[in-house]
């Protein structure tokens, strides 16, 4: 009769604009009956998958990330996410909004000229989800320096 053991491990990076990206592996091992008697074996057969895993994940992750990310900035509109079903662009949620108004205040920044001036809109309800999270990070890396 043999054994059988599952090694996995997943891995979760965050990226820009509250991106993540991930990679999971997962091994399984057969252990004979006499493998599976000696605590010594088993554990050594689980450290060398472990290992094993934990380098796969690391070589996806570091390949993933050595692509470029898209600059939504300079694409406009169009890449945006739609709504599903109607076509249109996905508008700032109300949390975003209320997040500019506040990081806006905070630090004494006139929110609509930030507006004007980076979008061409007047109110952050007329923003994009993606514009609006493009501009609250925009907004803290700028106050936080």
């Amino acid at each position: 009769m043999s054994h059988k053991i599952t090694v996995g491990l997943q891995q979760k990076v965050g990226r820009p604009n509250y991106g993540s990206l991930g990679a999971t592996c997962h091994i399984e091992l057969t252990l004979s009956e006499e493998e599976a008697r000696h605590t010594d074996t088993i554990t050594s057969r689980i450290r060398e998958a472990f290992v094993s895993c934990r380098d796969r994940v690391a070589e996806q992750l570091s390949a993933d990330s050595s692509q470029p990310l898209p600059d939504h900035r300079s694409q406009g509109r169009q890449a945006e996410p739609a709504v599903p079903g109607n076509g249109r662009l996905r508008p700032a949620s109300e949390a975003q909004i209320r997040a500019l108004h506040a990081i806006a205040a905070k630090h004494g920044v006139v929110l609509a000229s930030e507006l004007e001036a980076q979008f061409g809109v007047r109110t952050p309800s007329e923003l994009t989800i993606r514009q609006a999270s493009e501009l609250i990070d925009a907004l803290k890396t700028t106050t936080a320096s």
